[in-house]
């Protein structure tokens, strides 16, 4: 193992999200320095005050931990970006003593140069840039841009965004062209529908829409059921009880 990495998905704006990050990155470090810690007591291998009061070793070292927050919508990130823009103090000899943390942010509406991407992740993240622009989505497919994708992205764009995507007309190596979906998109509506559903603030659509997509992200292991609950502001229980009736 070289580094850890770890994903926070957000389909909202978390404007405590650096604090947030920060907590599970010590976490992570206390975890890595009770595991060599307990390590050293199996092997009976520590020697000096020093080592036996920490459990560890001067050689010791670990591994670094990357949290990367995804926002899995379109418009900009509004909330802090580091631990300094959270503080009530701008006195450049106070936060001089205290260190700051930064936030590993990708945010779709602030890229510009999608050609970086390796995988199927630039073009997922393309198509949540224009999700609420048709003219958007319109120059994307009559542009030069390679919209084939594999079927996890596919089912993802399919399940977030509402798009028609027939994942059994899968090409060779499983890549499936998503552009007569983004077609369908456009001439029913829904990039503009779904634009004005949010201005008006519909609470009840909000709710089904954001349910809908913790649940696809539970079953995808990205999060746990706690951490869905926790997201939906309800008890482990109540989102239980949304699983067996969407699976009814």
């Amino acid at each position: 193992t070289y580094l850890i990495i770890g994903v926070e998905n957000q389909a909202n704006i978390h404007y405590a999200m650096v604090v947030r990050n920060m907590v599970l990155d010590a976490l992570n470090y206390e975890a890595q320095v009770k595991a060599i810690a307990k390590k050293h007591q199996e092997d009976k291998d520590l020697h000096g005050s020093a080592e036996y009061l920490s459990g560890f070793k001067k050689t010791d070292k670990l591994l670094p931990v990357i949290t990367i927050t995804l926002y899995w919508n379109s418009g900009k990130w509004d909330a802090p970006r580091n631990l300094h823009d959270m503080l009530n103090v701008t006195d450049e000899e106070i936060l001089q003593y205290v260190p700051n943390y930064n936030l590993n942010l990708l945010v779709p509406d602030e890229i510009e140069d999608f050609e970086g991407f390796q995988s199927d992740l630039g073009v997922v993240l393309r198509m949540f840039q224009c999700t609420n622009d048709k003219s958007k989505l319109k120059k994307l497919i009559d542009g030069e841009v390679e919209l084939i994708i594999g079927k996890e992205a596919a089912t993802l764009l399919s399940e977030c965004l509402s798009m028609k995507i027939d994942v059994s007309q899968e090409k060779e190596g499983g890549k499936m062209d998503v552009r007569n979906a983004i077609h369908d998109l456009i001439a029913e509506g829904r990039a503009e529908g779904r634009a004005e559903g949010k201005a008006e603030g519909k609470a009840e659509g909000k709710a089904e829409g954001r349910l809908e997509e913790l649940i696809f992200f539970y079953h995808q292991g990205v999060i746990t059921k706690e951490l869905a609950a926790s997201r939906m502001g309800v008890k482990v229980e109540e989102f239980e009880k949304q699983l067996t009736e969407v699976n009814k």
